[in-house]
């Protein structure tokens, strides 16, 4: 009987750990670190430099009642409310944005818009956080919903950046509602504007900025809704030009703006129409679209869309789609990227509860690409891709960790199997004892015990057999 040794035992323990080890720190690179922040009724998330004091960016989050940002992503977390509304359950929270606003103010500042149309500026000072009440859109609920805003550099000429407002203005005598885009600005940071850029005969429910005409200078607005297509916004000579970029569109409610394709000089666009994700690329003077997604594969359907450096190995941005399978409800994460004028999709995260909203920002300058933010109910995971660190700990984690914790047990087990392979050696030596005693001996080719006498006889048989070995 072959009985392996207690240092075989360990070797062959200590080369599987390196080699699970070695296999989990290389399988890691394309995985995702999650991290946990408590985000209470949350609605929405923004994420920017609010508090230039303390390092790194800050995350805003947003609640019917309350503006709570929590800083030292990080370093050292911490939280506070810095702004409280008093009479919100008759006038609540319902969207915000984070831009620098305020040109003479260091860092980004928050616009939020309440339901009767409020726009409440909140800023860090130095000192403290202030809020004030910048003004008033032309119309307020019942009548008028915000649905969506967004911030950018739209007017070139400005020193901050302005906010893009989109909703719907219902008319009670004939039941139907227009869309709405609004400006908020601060040109030469004198006094807040309010001004109203485009009609159209729809309600407007979703709304980006970013360089989709590079004719001119500063961002456009691009936005869609209901019938409404996709168009966008130009401030040019102090006139807004409005462009149709795609003719139709039953039901847009996500919109996305990015340099997905690194070629281009322009910045492509990407929505949600019907569950199904479309993307617009300038290309031979014209705008052209291209269906990414479809319904029918993998039976899932989007809500929301996202552009972002998601996966920093592939040259340009991402685009990100978040949806559900429409068998089970199951949430799903789609990213698309551009690689020889081909889109790939492929499978980015399962999360286990669906998001209310999705948003891609880069937060962690320790860690390459764009965070993956998935905002939720009491909690909002953020998804990063780890760095060397991060993967040697969690290789550590999965492998190390376990294995170190039970090798009491482990040595308890090569123990047993030692005490067993002894005492197997020791009936064996005392049965051989037993039969010399009885003057039997051990054939040298079949390792039985024969009668002494018997030995040639049984030799004899062995070569007539012609077993291998035998030679005698």
């Amino acid at each position: 009987m072959v009985r392996f040794r207690k240092t075989y035992l360990f070797v062959i323990w200590l080369v599987l750990i390196i080699i699970l080890f070695t296999t989990n720190w290389i399988g890691l690179r394309d995985r995702y670190v999650m991290t946990g922040y408590s985000t209470m009724e949350a609605g929405q998330v923004v994420v920017g430099e609010l508090d230039v004091v303390e390092p790194g960016l800050e995350m805003a989050f947003l609640t019917p009642s309350h503006v709570n940002v929590i800083g030292g992503l990080t370093t050292l977390s911490w939280d506070e409310t810095v702004y409280s509304k008093s009479n919100w359950e008759n006038d609540p929270l319902v969207t915000m944005s984070i831009g620098d606003f305020d040109g003479d103010q260091k860092g980004d500042e928050l616009i939020v818009v309440s339901e009767s149309g409020m726009l409440i500026l909140i800023a860090e000072n130095g000192g403290g956080w202030t809020s004030e009440v910048i003004g008033y859109l032309p119309w307020t609920a019942p009548v008028w919903t915000t649905n969506d805003m967004a911030s950018g550099q739209i007017i070139a000429n400005s020193t901050s950046f302005e906010v893009a407002i989109v909703g719907e203005l219902f008319n009670s005598t004939t039941s139907t509602a227009t869309g709405r885009v609004y400006v908020v600005d601060r040109l030469n940071n004198v006094t807040w504007q309010i001004n109203q850029v485009a009609v159209v005969s729809n309600p407007l429910y979703c709304v980006d900025t970013g360089d989709v005409n590079i004719t001119e200078p500063g961002d456009e607005i691009v936005t869609a809704g209901f019938v409404t297509g996709v168009f966008s916004l130009t401030y040019s000579g102090g006139l807004w030009e409005s462009e149709e970029l795609y003719p139709y569109g039953y039901l847009i409610r996500s919109i996305a703006v990015g340099n997905v394709i690194p070629s281009t000089r322009s910045s492509e666009i990407a929505f949600v129409m019907d569950h199904e994700i479309v993307t617009l690329y300038y290309e031979g003077g014209r705008w052209r679209s291209e269906l990414l997604w479809d319904s029918n594969l993998m039976g899932s359907g989007m809500d929301a869309v996202e552009i972002g450096d998601i996966d920093p190995f592939i040259p340009g941005l991402e685009i990100l789609g978040s949806g559900f399978v429409f068998e089970t409800y199951r949430p799903i994460l789609v990213g698309f990227s551009y690689t020889s004028a081909i889109r790939q999709p492929w499978i980015v995260w399962n999360p286990i509860e669906p998001p209310t909203e999705i948003v891609v920002s880069n937060f962690d300058f320790n860690r390459v690409g764009t965070e993956i933010i998935l905002v939720n109910d009491p909690t909002t995971v953020v998804l990063s891709i780890p760095n060397e660190g991060d993967r040697t700990m969690r290789a550590s984690s999965t492998v190390l960790l376990p294995a170190f914790l039970f090798l009491p047990a482990t040595f308890l087990i090569f123990a047993l199997a030692d005490y067993i392979g002894r005492v197997a050696d020791l009936r064996r030596r005392r049965y051989a004892l037993e039969m010399v005693s009885k003057g039997f001996v051990k054939c040298r080719l079949c390792q039985r015990f024969v009668p002494k006498d018997k030995l040639e006889a049984h030799l004899r048989w062995h070569r007539t057999q012609q077993f291998k070995g035998s030679g005698l």
